[in-house]
């Protein structure tokens, strides 16, 4: 899927923007879209490409917030087309790139060929899928505004931890994120397994801090993650836009991930992992075995693993 924007703003022209892989807002220099304008944050907010199919919103914990159709943004929201952005001074109206945008002139045309190549291979990767245990309860305790606060910043940070790792986020699917490695051809090379473990014991430090924040303001409410973690072979797609790229992964690896995840809090463990994501990390790390287990869609039950974390 290609999409744009056309952005107005007050006293300015029209502008119609092509969107990539990734289309950040904000005051900051270094955003596709700079925004001179106090009530934006340095980093603002992001639409993201999800697989080839659908573009994300996602606020990063702004100040001011994001309005989607007049509405605060709290968590990660799949647009459609037509559907208005509203950050600070600016407002910006969601389209299709097959549709034709009324008035564009043949330069606009020209800025706007978002002609999309796309190739596919099966691939050996790992999937993290990491969850808000609390979002429901929090979504009821918190006022919009500082739901959206703490939602972005959880989501801003957690694309950090997993980056720096060297994992890539596929999308987010409201309270969660699926995030992906793929495995190098060097014989021997795990970093596709110990990538995703070594983020998510990160992600239950960073999780820790946002609970002591969250219970410090309501004393009833907390925040917890949980993280299911898979290795197997899944169908990688390179959908290229432009001089920007982005993959998306697809296949029963996928889905079992979700399931792993799934797993956590019925098994009340943080991190749920298959034997296959357990046998490519070597020794890495302590392993719980958590022995067979049921998944949904699967016929034999699934050896399942924890990760024993220090503290």
């Amino acid at each position: 899927m290609s999409a744009r924007v056309t952005l107005q703003i007050e006293g300015q022209p029209e502008r119609v923007l092509p969107l990539g892989a990734i289309f950040s807002i904000g005051r900051g220099s270094n955003n596709d879209l700079v925004l001179a304008d106090g009530r934006a944050s340095r980093n603002h907010a992001v639409i993201r490409l999800q697989g080839d199919r659908a573009y994300t919103l996602l606020d990063l914990g702004s100040s001011n917030g994001t309005l989607l159709n007049g509405r605060r943004v709290t968590i990660p929201c799949t647009l459609k087309n037509g559907d208005v952005v509203q950050v600070a001074n600016g407002t910006l109206r969601f389209e299709s790139a097959e549709e034709s945008v009324p008035g564009k002139t043949s330069a606009e045309e020209d800025q706007g060929d978002l002609r999309t190549e796309v190739a596919f291979s099966s691939e050996t990767v790992t999937i993290l899928v990491v969850d808000i245990r609390s979002y429901t309860a929090m979504s009821e305790a918190l006022a919009p505004e500082r739901l959206s606060r703490v939602v972005g910043r959880w989501f801003q940070q957690a694309q950090e931890v997993i980056e720096r790792h060297g994992g890539s986020i596929d999308k987010f699917l409201g309270d969660a994120a699926m995030a992906f490695w793929l495995k190098a051809r060097t014989e021997g090379d795990s970093r596709h397994a110990v990538g995703p473990i070594q983020a998510a014991i990160e992600l239950l430090g960073l999780a820790t801090r946002f609970d002591r924040e969250v219970s410090a303001e309501i004393p009833s409410l907390g925040f917890r993650i949980g993280c299911g973690i898979n290795c197997g072979q899944a169908i990688l797609g390179n959908i290229g836009v432009d001089a920007r790229r982005d993959f998306t992964v697809v296949g029963d690896s996928v889905n079992v991930a979700f399931r792993l995840e799934k797993l956590c809090k019925e098994l009340k463990r943080p991190i749920v992992l298959s034997e296959e994501t357990r046998k490519a990390a070597g020794d890495a790390f302590a392993f719980e075995d958590l022995g067979l287990q049921k998944i949904r869609g699967k016929t034999q039950d699934v050896r399942v693993f924890s990760v024993r974390v220090a503290g």
